[in-house]
């Protein structure tokens, strides 16, 4: 199982990716941030509203 998790992680982006996060560059990590992000609202498990990246 934890081959998988690191599997996953390994492709993540490195915004995704917490701990990779400090060590990196203000430069890496603006380079890594989509500029055209897509948003939506969906509905939670309490009904509640939330923005959740398409």
């Amino acid at each position: 199982m934890a081959e998988r998790t690191s599997g996953k992680k390994a492709k993540l982006p490195l915004y995704e990716k917490k701990e990779a996060q400090l060590g990196a560059s203000l430069g890496e990590l603006r380079g890594e941030v989509s500029q055209a992000p897509k948003w939506g609202v969906r509905k939670d498990a309490e009904g509640k509203n939330v923005l959740v990246s398409l």
